[in-house]
């Protein structure tokens, strides 16, 4: 799946869009990919065809301020590169910056696939402040909350359903009451790391200090303990104190942890290989003028087609190598 024609057969096979619309997105994804840039002026310069820069750079702002694109549908686009006949581990991380004093920050969920991540919904998260009198948005800094995770796990599930879901992983800002509630009720199956200083109830292991517990552990030895309350939900607990690291790897699960256990999280570390492709070591995402959130949800969808597309095309070929699983890594 390399060439133009099969791009635009792509395109037209789930975008139910103007045919002439369908030609822009398939010159702008391919420019993107030639140019390694999200800077739209060097994206016209870069699309192929007869027309003048000036008449590409049109083209693009019309495509980011007049076409509506159903992410529901582009999340589908997406899964066209993921097998069809097995269960996903999904890995569920922000991806943030600044430019000048407005924050862009996007809550991303993938499938870890071959040591990276497929991008298949993201969210711009926002807070809402009185300015000049009116309640405006901006793009926030900082964390995501439960709510925007509900919105994002969501979408996945009325897309794709929850028997799809092998485990969800997800770091130590992944944590919550309420969250681990939803996830229970959904019926999502989860492997999350924990903070070292998390309480748990002292009525299971005589401590509720993780630390002490985690202190009595040989180094190297993946450990599970079996349920505790945390959270005030009762969940299962495991981990492992690393030889080079200075805290224990503790993660919590909603069902019984074995040897497939750490494997599993590990997996969550390929959400990080996908924003070094979109960002620093591939389309330096970082580096676009946008700070609407409405167009950087857009332009976050053409990146993670350019993305994928690179990926068949094989020009990311580096990047489908397994990340190693050497002991320095188990506290990712």
């Amino acid at each position: 799946m390399e060439t133009k024609e099969e791009l635009k057969e792509l395109f037209g096979r789930f975008y139910k869009w103007h045919e002439g619309r369908i030609d822009v997105l398939e010159k702008f994804i391919s420019a993107l990919i030639r140019s390694r840039s999200v800077n739209l002026q060097k994206i016209a310069e870069s699309m192929e065809g007869n027309a003048k820069v000036e008449s590409n750079y049109r083209r693009i702002q019309r495509l980011f301020k007049g076409q509506e694109i159903d992410y529901k549908v582009t999340a589908r686009l997406l899964s066209t590169i993921l097998p069809n006949d097995e269960k996903w581990v999904l890995t569920m991380d922000r991806t943030n910056w600044k430019l000048g004093k407005s924050n862009v920050n996007l809550l991303v969920l993938g499938v870890a696939y071959k040591g990276m991540a497929i991008p298949l919904f993201w969210k711009f998260l926002t807070i809402k402040e009185e300015i000049d009198g009116e309640l405006k948005e901006r793009g926030k800094g900082g964390n995501s909350n439960t709510q925007e995770r509900k919105e994002i796990l969501s979408d996945f599930i009325e897309t794709f359903g929850v028997e799809r879901i092998a485990s969800l992983t997800a770091d130590r800002e992944f944590i919550g009451e309420e969250w681990f509630a939803w996830l229970k009720e959904k019926k999502i199956p989860f492997v999350i790391r924990l903070k070292n200083n998390t309480l748990i109830d002292e009525n299971y292991f005589g401590s509720k200090d993780l630390k002490e517990l985690f202190s009595h552990t040989k180094k190297d030895e993946f450990y599970t303990f079996g349920k505790a309350k945390i959270f005030n939900t009762e969940l299962h607990l495991g981990g492992i104190k690393a030889t080079k690291s200075k805290e224990a790897l503790i993660l919590v699960s909603d069902h019984k942890m074995d040897d497939e256990t750490l494997p599993t999280y590990q997996k969550r570390w390929e959400i990080e290989t996908l924003f070094g492709a979109l960002k620093s070591k591939g389309f330096n995402f970082e580096e676009s003028k946008l700070t609407d959130g409405y167009k950087i949800e857009k332009l976050m969808a053409f990146l993670s087609i350019a993305f994928i597309w690179s990926i068949l095309a094989g020009n990311y070929r580096e990047l489908e190598k397994p990340i190693p699983n050497k002991k320095k890594n188990l506290t990712e």
